[in-house]
């Protein structure tokens, strides 16, 4: 089990089931557009900037259920 964020310096293949079609990166987090316009984050939770309700991090893609009803076009990840 993971405890702490680790930085990849080689990036690896992440499989959610899903194509993602565009991406924002943070300074601690990523968001990114899925083919039917749903948004998905993962990153370092504190302050919940990923938009899960909680603190945690994700080491994963994981959808924002917030929005999952929601068509978007657009995701911007900030500082």
């Amino acid at each position: 089990q993971r405890t702490a964020m680790k930085s990849l310096i080689v990036p690896r293949k992440i499989d959610v089931g899903t194509a993602f079609q565009k991406l924002s990166g943070g300074g601690y987090h990523m968001l990114a557009l899925d083919q039917d316009g749903r948004v998905w984050s993962w990153g370092r939770g504190l302050w919940g900037p990923l938009g899960h309700g909680d603190q945690r991090s994700s080491y994963d893609p994981k959808l924002v259920d917030m929005l999952k009803y929601q068509i978007c076009t657009e995701v911007v990840a900030g500082e």
